[in-house]
């Protein structure tokens, strides 16, 4: 069979997991695609078009232009988050190949899981860069598989010139977004992982010898070691691109999230604070809940439900040990630094913050545990014993039933956020269209005018707040914005021109720290009580909040 025979066989057998994988994220995004829905940040800032340029580079992120380039900066929705979810879909693909993963139950219940998570669903928010990020994440597992395939050949030249290309994918994947860097370097683990436990369904029969699990062992290094030069040419290839780009385009890095300090003797030093920053912030999003990735996530049924993929990494370290105790320590080895290669940007910006669409590695990890478990423990259990065959099959139903539970808890809370967006935008536009009427009652030109308005939307007396509404992520209580003045002002200015289409003349920074700290201002009444709208030195206040 020529290569030609191969990859078009390779396409039809990925042609119905792609279209029911892809078909269930439309679905679950569909109030987020194809209403226009955004997070209250940068999603609300720029809807229609956008060009990424020097403020990206100064960043890193060197290849993002080249994707904005490539579609002249149009981000007419839904198009943009149309070939996210595809290219979301794709990575999954990607991720199956690299377990060696079949398409039964198992391997579909983790793929919806990791699709329904609420940092893709963060990412998607950012309808104007939500390629970016999907193309990203493709390229991070693209180049995981392409290391696996070097390992797997024995031909030394496709093994060189395969890392190598994988150090070039990874160099772009970077370039586009650092973080995806976690879900290159969790998808490497795991393959490690299951390389430890033996190949596929041989972990399950007794058969297994130690000289098998020594030979898996060997070939778990091989590949964790080609992937660790791929990571180095990755990283040179990504270092050159980014000073080329700097100095043909007089860019100097940006003091963002610490990005401008970092040196090879920065990293060194500071590598035990990246270590402890991914420890803390897993536990922080898992067991604190400072993002939701699972609705009830901070109550006991959630917390509980966490006991099945730790059962399944404990029940396969055990098996693991129980043939050899190399693997079975090498194994424990890798659960330990789950965390840590989960938030591996830490290593490379020890002191930045994680925000919500930097996780998404970290809500891959749950789902990787059940594609390791569906790759390394058969469906089809059977055994001499009956007994036995039937605790087999008793385990193999609470996995499944954990992750369907889980996947349920996922999906509600990515529709929860959805819902926020929507009905937080929905109040937004309310209250904006009732400050033109309050303007147009007093006759004020709004559109040739300097207007100022103190306070976001949601704390505003009117504005509507559900109980669903505050169970959402933070990004996604659109209307919840930050109090600063300055920026409060530019946000609402966004509303008006890109949400409602109306021109409406805002004050300029100056004049409005003039105005704010005016004496005037702390005597007028809060919206909607009569007084709260005032024109001073000819600019129309309207007062939402404050003392």
């Amino acid at each position: 069979m020529n290569v030609q025979s191969k990859l078009k066989e390779s396409i039809r057998s990925k042609q119905k997991p792609f279209l029911l994988l892809y078909i269930y994220a439309l679905l679950l995004y569909s109030p987020l695609i194809f209403l226009r829905l955004t997070n209250q940040y940068d999603g609300l800032w720029n809807q229609d078009d956008y060009m990424a340029g020097a403020w990206e580079l100064s960043n890193g992120r060197w290849f993002w232009p080249y994707l904005d380039h490539a579609r002249f900066g149009i981000s007419l929705d839904p198009l943009p988050n149309l070939l996210a979810a595809a290219g979301f879909v794709g990575m999954v693909l990607l991720l199956a190949r690299v377990m060696r993963l079949s398409w039964n139950k198992r391997t579909y219940l983790a793929s919806m899981l990791f699709l329904a998570s609420t940092g893709i669903t963060c990412q998607l928010s950012f309808s104007y860069m939500s390629i970016t990020f999907a193309f990203s994440a493709v390229m991070a597992v693209l180049g995981v598989n392409l290391v696996t395939l070097a390992a797997e050949r024995r031909d030394q030249k496709y093994g060189i010139r395969s890392t190598l290309i994988a150090g070039v994918v990874i160099a772009v994947m970077m370039g586009c977004y650092q973080a995806s860097l976690g879900l290159s370097c969790l998808t490497a683990l795991f393959y490690v992982m299951k390389k430890l436990t033996g190949e596929d369904e041989s972990i399950e029969s007794n058969d297994t010898t130690s000289d098998d699990l020594i030979q898996s062992r060997k070939e778990a290094l091989h590949f964790a070691g080609k992937m660790f030069i791929s990571l180095l040419v990755g990283g040179v290839f990504y270092l050159i691109g980014l000073n080329l780009h700097e100095q043909i385009f007089h860019v100097e890095p940006a003091d963002y999230q610490g990005f401008s300090d970092l040196t090879p003797a920065y990293l060194i030093v500071h590598l035990p604070m990246g270590v402890a920053h991914a420890y803390e912030t897993f536990h922080a999003t898992f067991w604190n809940g400072t993002f939701l990735i699972f609705r009830g996530q901070k109550t006991f049924g959630i917390r509980l439900l966490y006991l099945i993929p730790i059962a399944v990494l404990l029940i396969l370290f055990l098996r693991t040990v129980k043939k050899n105790l190399v693997n079975g320590i090498l194994f424990l080895v890798c659960t330990i630094l789950i965390p840590v290669f989960a938030n591996s940007f830490y290593l490379l910006a020890p002191e930045s913050e994680c925000h919500i669409q930097m996780i998404v590695p970290m809500t891959l990890v749950i789902p990787l545990i059940y594609m390791l478990w569906g790759s390394c423990w058969p469906s089809d259990v059977s055994s001499d014993r009956t007994e036995k065959r039937f605790k087999e099959k008793l385990c193999s139903c609470a996995v499944t039933l954990g992750c369907t539970a889980l996947l349920l808890a996922s999906a509600t809370m990515s529709l929860t956020d959805e819902y926020a967006m929507y009905a937080g935008r929905q109040a937004t536009g309310t209250l904006a269209r009732e400050i033109l009427h309050v303007m147009n009652a007093q006759g004020y030109d709004y559109a040739n005018g300097s207007v100022m308005i103190l306070g976001n939307a949601k704390e505003s007396q009117t504005f509507s707040i559900t109980e669903l509404y505050e169970k959402a992520n933070e990004y996604a209580k659109y209307g919840s914005w930050t109090d600063e003045v300055g920026l409060n002002n530019q946000i609402w200015e966004k509303v008006y021109s890109d949400y409602l289409r109306l021109k409406v003349s805002f004050v300029t920074r100056d004049t409005l720290e003039t105005i704010n700290n005016m004496p005037e201002l702390s005597q007028m009444p809060c919206y909607p009580a009569v007084g709260s709208a005032q024109n001073i030195y000819g600019v129309e206040v309207i007062k939402l909040t404050g003392g």
